[in-house]
């Protein structure tokens, strides 16, 4: 019983990491849009994406080992 109530809030935390990726994903598309010298920055915001992106995977991949462990 114990081992389900850990499973389900490591998945909730997961879940919510998730959402804040996706939301900083739009916040750098946004920034990246109000750019004046974009050649600056871009490799910048990329790079950011990147890792967020990386973070976003290992995120997805943890949600779904814990829903095939349930």
């Amino acid at each position: 019983m114990r081992g389900i109530m850990i499973s389900c809030v490591s998945l909730v935390v997961q879940m919510l990491t998730l959402a804040v990726f996706i939301t900083k994903i739009r916040t750098n598309r946004q920034r990246l849009g109000k750019l004046k010298d974009l050649h600056e920055v871009t490799s910048q915001v990329f790079i950011e994406d990147g890792i967020e992106n990386l973070k976003g995977i290992v995120s997805i991949a943890f949600v779904v080992v814990t829903m095939k462990r349930l």
